[in-house]
């Protein structure tokens, strides 16, 4: 956020939802560099109120790091965010790549570059409206078609049952 404010692009507000190691360094840093304006800290949320930040937003950003112990695994709220069409930005870390839409990697950034993050906010901000919204439509029809429960579990259960390996099997011994 401060390279973007220092380069005078001033009409961006940044919430950050939830706590983590990274907490108290954050607080300080914004502190320290007189964002207050632009970066508000909102604790940890219920559904509902990661929805109502959801709803108030134009773009997702998911910047995971990786530890010795952890990464981002399946990324559940880059779904929800792409339910919503919203635009993400994201981490090449974890699970994320694999969750993110094919139209939104072009915003997928580097783990710990918070230059390539306000890069990709330049880029956003830089589209138009129907692109955005095209853009948001595309990312939820991706969500949709892979994530969705009622889409997925048909498929889930005959995997299970065994119905696709044996197609599978099928169609391999019709093309031999």
């Amino acid at each position: 956020i401060s390279n973007l404010v220092s380069e005078g692009i001033t009409q961006i507000q940044y919430t950050i939802i939830g706590k983590g190691l990274q907490e108290n360094y954050l607080k300080e840093y914004v502190k320290n560099k007189n964002l207050e304006q632009y970066v508000e800290f909102v604790g940890e949320q219920d559904k509902t109120g990661v929805v109502r930040y959801l709803e108030s937003s134009d773009v997702l950003v998911l910047p995971s790091l990786i530890t010795d112990t952890w990464a981002e695994t399946q990324a559940a709220v880059i779904q929800e965010a792409m339910f919503m069409r919203l635009l993400v930005i994201g981490t090449k870390a974890g699970g994320v790549p694999e969750s993110t839409a094919d139209i939104l990697q072009q915003f997928s950034v580097p783990v710990s570059d918070a230059t390539a993050i306000a890069i990709m906010i330049q880029k956003i901000l830089k589209l138009s409206a129907s692109d955005m919204s095209r853009m948001g439509e595309e990312a939820r029809n991706f969500a949709i078609n892979k994530f969705d429960i009622e889409k997925i579990g048909p498929r889930l259960i005959k995997y299970a049952m065994g119905y696709e390996q044996k197609t599978q099997k099928n169609l391999e011994q019709q093309q031999i």
